[in-house]
């Protein structure tokens, strides 16, 4: 009977302080960027919750990059309140256009810039032309839909 309490007591302390550790860092995963400084990165800092990066997601296909929206904006009465997720048909709806748009693309002849590779480059490398980026800051590459 010891050793059973024993084992489920350490088997709760872990789930416990592995929830925390996840809980912690999950907060720095989404809606954070990692900004390339030469020598270290900075992270940015998070949207906030009415803004429309807050609410999107992601989204990139043959080197276009897309913000698709998957979140409500939040009610007027409770702004601090994230929004309501969109229901699975209309999420896909918009991914579905994100892919027809690039088919057409492709379909015409257009070719995206190559963003993508720019991060597979030496790290101080990227972070020169992401601090010349930020000086092109009125140039989007993102496409909203």
């Amino acid at each position: 009977m010891y050793y059973y309490l024993s084992s489920f007591f350490h088997g709760c302390l872990y789930f416990l302080l592995a929830g925390s550790w996840l809980l912690e860092n999950t907060s720095k995963i989404f809606n954070i960027a990692r900004i390339p400084e030469p020598l270290c990165d900075t992270l940015s800092e998070p949207p906030s919750l009415s803004s429309r990066a807050a609410r999107s997601v992601f989204v990139m296909i043959h080197d276009w990059c897309y913000s698709v929206v998957v979140y409500h904006p939040p009610s007027s009465h409770y702004p601090n309140k994230p929004g309501q997720l969109l229901s699975p048909g209309e999420i896909e709806a918009r991914l579905r256009a994100v892919v027809i748009d690039v088919e057409s693309r492709l379909s015409n002849g257009e070719k995206a810039l190559p963003v993508g590779v720019l991060s597979s480059d030496e790290r101080d490398r990227w972070a020169r032309v992401s601090l010349l980026s930020q000086k092109l800051k009125n140039y989007s590459f993102a496409f909203y839909l």
